[in-house]
């Protein structure tokens, strides 16, 4: 017998016995790990919201029709002119805002009681878009930031049916002054008092909200009549102020006027408060 061969057959044979222990010390070392990875509870992972799903995008600008009119409902751009009175703005901070720095002291820098801002978001009911926008974007950071936000809106939007709306929801959130200065702009209708005349309302309406019917109504009451100069107006006796509510509220609801005590939404429930 070969010596050689001998040794290289009993060489081999022990290395695939050593090649056969080594696998099932592997095997068993492995089935280990997968019995105890099979014994240990492994915590859901909690769902994660990716940056991306996070960031609200602002809307595109939206056209819309109210009244016959063509309007363009503005999310961002310039705020080139003040939401209160129109005028240009010409500082950053101005044009961030959408206020001048004037009438910023006329409520906007107030501090008010939080409010529920359910009836801020119904003021919006109008338009779901804005509405959708309020909600996701600045509801969350509550009622200072909504009113800054619907500020720069109003500006954006200014004089048009967003304007109005939005000054309904800074009302609703409890800025009641700030509300008032927004729609002195847009209010149809002023009543102010004459010291020539402290018996008597002064009133004047805007020619594109002028109502035949309203009038024909209003100067069929005792003591109403009319002056053209210093400036046209009607002058209406205050103790017919009741009946000038009715027919105000029955040919102007839902429009804007502005008294010596601010600019108010002609409603049933304001003229109640005004009467009370």
């Amino acid at each position: 017998m070969n010596t050689n061969t001998l040794f290289d057959e009993v060489f081999s044979d022990s290395a695939t016995s050593e090649a056969i222990v080594g696998e099932t010390i592997m095997n068993s070392s492995i089935d280990s790990e997968i019995n105890v990875e099979e014994q240990t509870e492994v915590p859901p992972e909690e769902p994660t919201v990716s940056l991306a799903e996070s960031v609200v995008t602002t809307p595109a600008n939206l056209k819309y029709y109210k009244g016959g009119q063509r309007y363009e409902l503005m999310f961002s751009g310039v705020c080139s002119h003040c939401a209160h009175c129109g005028q240009p703005l010409t500082d950053a901070e101005s044009m961030q805002r959408g206020i001048g720095p004037v009438c910023s002291k006329k409520g906007y820098k107030d501090e008010v009681e939080p409010r529920d801002d359910v009836e801020a978001i119904m003021a919006l009911a109008e338009f779901p878009e804005l509405a959708d926008y309020m909600v996701k974007c600045y509801k969350p950071k509550g009622n200072r930031d909504m009113v800054n936000a619907l500020v720069r809106i109003a500006s954006l939007n200014r004089r048009t049916p967003v304007h109005a709306a939005c000054t309904d929801a800074v009302d609703a959130l409890g800025y009641t002054k700030l509300a008032s200065a927004l729609r002195e702009s847009i209010s149809s209708i002023e009543i102010y008092e004459v010291a020539e005349k402290p018996d008597f309302y002064a009133m004047w309406i805007k020619k594109h909200d002028f109502s035949w019917s309203f009038w024909s109504q209003l100067k069929n009451q005792p003591g109403v009549h009319m002056t053209k100069f210093p400036k046209p107006a009607t002058f209406i006796p205050k103790s017919q102020r009741k009946e000038l509510a009715k027919l105000l509220i029955s040919h102007y609801s839902g429009l804007y006027i502005k008294t010596p005590k601010g600019s108010h939404k002609i409603t049933e429930a304001w003229f109640g408060k005004m009467n009370s």
